[in-house]
């Protein structure tokens, strides 16, 4: 079964509008400002992505996904140059920095993992209230993100690096989320099957 979606600018207005106003806000914010053959290759994903979905305002920072290390590169020295992207962080999974927009600074992570595409990366998170994305054209989710947002449920999505999504479920859950019974014991069992003394599996990184 395909859980993945996308929703493409020119056919969204039709079924889902507020997809469409995420498209426009994004392209307003930074895909406009892109060569159409980088705006092939990078896209936004994760929390702030949800945010402006579910309340037309984006209240974290906004993480940039591309295809390769190149790819990387290239948005780096766009950001720089339209967007005075400063870095204030490098670590091994991504860039930490901010850009300033009409004297606003808004925080900006790089991540340094590579996707094929968006569908790609958002099977790739845990929650499925995360699994939202979007470029320059499309407007991609799980097809449960929205309703699991609706009702603040925790649901999980897959568990790549379970210790970590532990520490991010304490995050959302200060944020008004809950995780129900199901949920609490497939993380329990994922972080049992791991072994304790790989310390790469115990690392934590961030998507959003």
């Amino acid at each position: 079964m395909q859980v993945l979606e996308t929703i493409t600018r020119d056919f969204g207005e039709m079924n889902m509008p507020q997809a469409v106003n995420c498209i426009d806000f994004f392209r307003k914010m930074f895909f406009n400002s892109f060569s159409d053959d980088l705006n092939t290759r990078v896209w936004i994903a994760g929390g702030s992505v949800r945010d402006y979905f579910d309340k037309g305002k984006v209240s974290k920072d906004v993480d940039f996904f591309c295809v390769d290390r190149k790819t990387m590169a290239e948005l780096v020295r766009v950001l720089r140059s339209k967007y005075e992207y400063k870095a204030y962080l490098i670590t091994k999974n991504c860039i930490k920095g901010y850009v300033t927009i009409k004297g606003e600074k808004i925080d900006v992570d790089v991540v340094k993992k590579e996707f094929t595409n968006p569908i790609n990366c958002i099977d790739a998170f845990d929650f499925t209230v995360c699994c939202f994305a979007v470029n320059s054209d499309n407007f991609y989710y799980h097809i449960s993100s929205i309703f699991d947002l609706i009702r603040k449920r925790l649901v999980i999505h897959k568990l790549p690096m379970p210790v970590d999504t532990l520490k991010r479920l304490n995050k959302y859950v200060k944020k008004g989320f809950t995780a129900c019974n199901g949920t609490l014991l497939t993380l329990a069992k994922e972080i049992a099957k791991q072994d304790p003394n790989n310390e790469d599996l115990f690392a934590f990184y961030r998507f959003d």
